[in-house]
């Protein structure tokens, strides 16, 4: 939970600002759109998608201030990143922190994760 450097930071803005930008495109809402980064004087998405009321989005990572409360504010899904169990079950945590936070159903979220296995030592060769 440090500092993050500006270019990273200026992804997290370009992240948020595309993810309400396609939220208000999918629901063909054309006013005008002024995000931080992004200006559109009359956003348009056609043709419009097929899964409604949008396709579905997932966030991936594992950043507990700025990843996880995107994930609360506009992810369907999610999947985390963890070394292990109690550092998943602290980001799970944390994510039912920031759902609290937004008034969002924590139980609505899909959530996954990348797991790291040693394959070798998990499994035997056969003989």
């Amino acid at each position: 939970m440090g500092l993050l450097d500006p270019l990273h930071a200026q992804r997290f803005v370009r992240l948020e600002d595309t993810l309400k930008l396609a939220l208000q495109m999918w629901l063909n809402d054309r006013r005008p759109f002024n995000g931080q980064i992004y200006q559109l004087p009359e956003p348009v998405l056609s043709p419009q998608p097929v899964s409604q009321p949008h396709p579905p989005i997932l966030i991936g990572g594992g950043g507990e201030e700025k990843t996880l409360k995107l994930v609360a504010q506009y992810g369907d899904a999610c999947n985390l990143f963890a070394v292990d169990r109690n550092q998943l079950v602290r980001k799970l945590d944390v994510l039912k922190m920031h759902c609290r936070a937004v008034g969002r159903d924590y139980d609505e979220i899909e959530k996954t994760a990348l797991v790291r296995m040693n394959v070798s030592s998990a499994v035997k060769p056969a003989r």
